[in-house]
């Protein structure tokens, strides 16, 4: 085989007994005219095809269809085989059905793929067209073999065939696999019904090489008894003297790159929200190097060449930090697949998100200037005398336009932007491997020690966390921009003022 393109129409049974319940459910309802909200999948599945079976893995692909291509290249004993899968969840109760196109070296013709498929153990050929007769899956239920039919050549390739299979997946996709697995390793298989277990070898087959010999083992290649002489177990794997030979010298298979580990999808409505807000920290961590080498690339030239580094950094802020924080928090999500809601680019309840935003803010300027203070004292103690911020004092003397600038950076660009990339991004992230609790307090101290302002960073870490905490709680940025906003203009008026 050179190729495989396998589509795959698996029944709800697969899920398990809530799936078909589900489906009766809705399928009643539906009939009814009543909507039904789904429980099970992540939309109704009655009447309808849900191309999302388990979790979406990095690229696209779900874990059951890249499970599929390990899992194939496995059995075949072709770890290098490309094989592109979909696997798709259709509303039936019992038996799923797959489309499958192979690529051979050579081309094989339809009746020889025929002869061979039905001469195939636990394979039956259904595959005449003409008087309607193919696999479905209502044949299919509570029988044992795989069927096959369809079996046509591919007319956009002339060494691939097409087929059409169906099979019973609650026996041969699991537990009749189980019993045959077990019957081909112990050999109960073979055993015929009254024969002696006393070793006499009485009512087995016989060895395809030696007929005096009762098998021990089947070929897992041709499906051909042999016996103990004959065996060539490699692998694992009972291989018959004709196989063997053709078996890869390299034995175990190297196995396919492990999935990553993805938690179920949970039931909870809220902290499902969370689980599909599914990107990684090292993609933030990177967006974050990233964003910040060229900021401060820009920085260090504007405070070589200009007159007036701080009123340009401001301006470098508006100009280069916030676009490529927009480019981070547009790609990342898009690329798992997510959208703006993951981010939590939402009002919420509206009352409750502005009562929250409104009295964050309030608690976030409490801790951040007791904070100061006791920075204040402590170094007051130490040196003689209070600590300076350089940039408060050249605040102080920019004249109006300059301070509009300020303000519209401060109070309406850094809210929106740092909260899009720190909560909205960079949050869940870490939430989805501390839980909430970590998650605040790491998100609080990153967010204030990344700040380099050695006077205010306790109070910017008291800062993040109170923020952290409003997402949190509210599911909203919209509850840590007003807090961030409300917080930078009180900081600012009381600069102007007071001269901290």
């Amino acid at each position: 085989m050179r190729r495989v393109i396998v589509s795959t129409y698996q029944s709800v049974s697969g899920t398990g007994k809530g799936a078909v319940e589900e489906l009766e459910v809705q399928t009643k309802k539906a009939l009814e005219g009543v909507k039904s909200e789904p429980q099970v999948y992540p939309h109704a599945i009655a009447f309808n095809c849900l191309p999302h079976i388990d979790v979406f893995l990095p690229g696209g692909h779900t874990k059951e269809e890249m499970k599929m291509v390990g899992e194939t290249r496995k059995i075949m004993g072709l770890p290098d085989l490309p094989l592109s899968a979909t696997a798709v969840r259709v509303p039936v109760f019992v038996g799923h059905s797959e489309s499958v196109n192979v690529e051979f070296e050579e081309a094989v013709d339809p009746d020889e793929a025929r002869r061979i498929l039905a001469s195939a153990p636990g394979v039956e050929v259904v595959d005449d067209p003409e008087n309607r007769r193919y696999p479905l899956a209502l044949d299919a239920a509570g029988k044992d073999p795989c069927y096959v039919g369809r079996i046509r050549a591919d007319l956009s390739c002339p060494r691939a065939l097409n087929l059409w299979i169906v099979s019973d997946n609650l026996r041969k996709g699991a537990a009749l696999n189980a019993v045959q697995i077990a019957e081909l390793i112990s050999g109960i298989s073979m055993v015929e019904e009254g024969s002696d277990s006393a070793g006499t070898g009485k009512g087995l087959p016989r060895c395809s090489w030696h007929d005096a010999s009762p098998a021990t083992a089947m070929c897992v290649s041709c499906a051909r008894p042999v016996c103990r002489d004959c065996d060539r177990f490699m692998g694992y794997r009972h291989y018959c003297p004709e196989c063997a030979p053709f078996v890869p010298a390299a034995y175990p298979y190297p196995v396919p790159p492990p999935i990553p580990y993805q938690p179920p999808e949970p039931s909870d409505e809220r902290e499902k929200r969370w689980w599909r807000a599914d990107w990684g920290l090292l993609e933030v961590f990177v967006a974050w190097i990233v964003i910040f080498g060229l900021y401060n690339v820009v920085g260090v030239i504007l405070y070589v060449f200009a007159e007036d580094p701080l009123f340009f950094n401001y301006l470098a802020y508006a100009l280069v930090f916030c676009p490529l924080i927009a480019a981070s928090v547009w790609f990342i999500p898009r690329r798992h697949g997510r959208g703006w809601k993951e981010l939590g680019w939402q009002w919420g309840r509206l009352p409750r998100t502005v009562t929250f935003g409104t009295l964050g803010s309030l608690v976030a300027l409490g801790l951040s200037y007791g904070a100061f203070f006791l920075i204040f004292f402590i170094f007051s103690l130490l040196a003689g005398r209070g600590p300076v911020s350089g940039e408060t004092e050249s605040i102080q003397d920019l004249s109006s336009g300059y301070l509009a600038l300020v303000i519209v950076v401060v109070v309406i660009l850094a809210p929106i932007f740092e909260e899009l990339f720190f909560r909205g991004l960079f949050y869940p992230a870490l939430r989805r491997r501390t839980g909430p609790t970590w998650a605040i307090i790491i998100n609080g101290v990153v967010f204030g020690v990344i700040h380099f302002q050695p006077l205010f960073m306790l109070s910017l870490i008291l800062v993040g966390i109170v923020l952290a905490y409003l997402y949190e709680k509210t599911d909203s940025l919209a509850a840590p921009i007003i807090a961030h906003s409300l917080y930078n203009l009180a900081v600012i008026m009381v600069s102007l003022l007071a001269g901290w």
